[in-house]
């Protein structure tokens, strides 16, 4: 490969406040991208450029409540070859929605959000079937992903802190048909709590769990579909503060050493972490 990239951007935003609960923000993006030269034998010379705007609204229902809506127009240039084409891959270009609501509540120790999100993007580079991560011609597609997500994080009580999200996602192909990206999961879950004894206020102990439901991807080189099963991984944590300058702190992550496989957009799978235990000290001053 032989061929040089550059890429300018400006961006500018204002934020108005049309009344004392309602807020506007309108933005622009001014993105140039040019190329030139080869690669693998194909030509990667091109010139392309686009104002992507930005408007966002929020709104405060109550001190405690906030919603907010936004749309973004989406420019990405590429680097890669198209396959179809043979020539310098198209940026993706595209709009994407969002809405939720955003809330507080006992002094603002603890924050909830709610959203929902969809976003539309064509000349999307999908994967090669073969799995070779080195093959740079690769075909697109025009794809819709959609989701939800749930947060919730803070001091519930004045002894536990807690740490949830939640999101659900999924990716259609528009031009296609069928489900894409499956080697991503549509579903994750992280929840992790602290609890410090009153009797003992310099300890903490936590636990955690992060877990996602199944992936899978087809693979020609195996003639067959990989899959990975939902699973979930149970972390442990303890700390203590011996003085204003000695912490001590053990960890324990997947302390049920649960056997899994990464994501494998690229055809290759690695097991994750096995059960792993760090005992440190740390020093502040």
């Amino acid at each position: 490969a032989n061929y040089k990239q550059n890429i300018n951007s400006i961006y500018a935003a204002t934020r108005l406040h049309l009344n004392e609960d309602l807020k506007l923000l309108l933005g622009a993006n001014y993105v140039q991208a040019e190329s030139k030269g080869e690669s693998y034998s194909s030509p990667m010379s091109y010139s392309e450029s686009k104002v992507s705007p930005y408007v966002g609204l929020t709104y405060n229902f109550t001190p405690e409540y906030t919603g907010y809506m936004s749309y973004t127009s989406i420019f990405r240039p590429q680097t890669g070859i198209d396959k179809d084409t043979n020539q310098a891959l198209k940026p993706i270009e595209g709009k994407s929605y969002e809405m939720g609501v955003k809330s507080s509540w006992l002094d603002d120790r603890l924050t909830g959000t709610l959203s929902v999100f969809k976003t539309e993007q064509n000349n999307y580079p999908l994967r090669n079937s073969d799995g070779n991560p080195l093959n740079r011609k690769v075909p697109t597609s025009d794809l819709e992903s959609q989701g939800v997500e749930v947060g919730l994080s803070g001091q519930i009580t004045d002894n536990v802190n807690l740490s949830f999200g939640y999101a659900q996602f999924s990716i259609k192909d528009t031009k296609n048909g069928g489900e894409a990206r499956t080697y991503n999961p549509n579903q994750t879950l992280n929840l992790l709590t602290t609890y410090t004894p009153p009797v003992l206020p310099k300890l903490k102990v936590g636990a955690g769990l992060q877990w996602q439901d199944g992936i899978k991807l087809y693979d020609s080189n195996v003639n067959g579909t990989i899959k990975q099963d939902a699973y979930a991984l149970v972390n442990l944590m303890a700390s203590y503060e011996v003085n204003d300058h000695i912490t001590l702190q053990a960890n324990g992550n997947n302390i049920f050493d649960k056997k899994y496989l990464n994501s494998f957009p690229d055809g290759q799978a690695f097991y994750g972490a096995p059960a792993n235990y760090t005992v440190a000290v740390k020093f502040k001053y």
